[in-house]
């Protein structure tokens, strides 16, 4: 629950919703009240942003691991993922049973897709892409974001 509130805390500061409707301009709309509208050369088209790029996960972890070798297009099995760790990583899991509660997780926050097949789960990236509305200028200069989630300190007991 703490990563999905997470990812809409970043999706809020960063600006970013997902669309309700299609982004329709022209002719070519879909819906028979919508008045077709020429679209002018000095308007912006839309800026559609992937939320992958934003997301950063700690590094030599094993949902970067995981992250790192799945793909948006080829549904992928444990045995795969855990080839694909070694083969790019050079690292190699004692009990391979470890991944599930990392994929288990990016599953629930909504950032993987699962399908069972053949008694097997096989996992994918979801495509998160969002169209930005207003674009947030509050310095000169533009800055990337990071942010990190870091352990709330422990207050001593006196």
């Amino acid at each position: 629950m703490r990563l999905v509130r997470f990812v809409h805390s970043l999706l809020t500061r960063l600006g970013l919703q997902q669309p309700a409707t299609p982004i329709v301009t022209g002719s070519d709309s879909i819906y028979a009240g919508e008045s077709a509208r020429p679209v002018t050369v000095s308007e912006q088209p839309p800026t559609i942003v992937n939320l992958w790029d934003y997301l950063a996960f700690k590094e030599n972890t094993q949902a970067q691991h995981i992250v790192a070798v799945l793909g948006f297009e080829e549904w992928i099995p444990m045995e795969e993922l855990c080839r694909r760790i070694i083969e790019v990583f050079a690292v190699e899991y004692e009990n391979d049973r470890s991944l599930y509660p990392y994929v288990k997780t990016l599953v629930d926050a909504g950032l993987l897709e699962t399908i069972r097949t053949e008694r097997k789960q096989k996992w994918r990236k979801r495509a998160l892409f969002f169209r930005l509305l207003k674009k947030r200028q509050d310095r000169e200069e533009t800055e990337t974001i990071l942010l990190e989630a870091r352990p709330t300190p422990v207050k001593a007991m006196p």
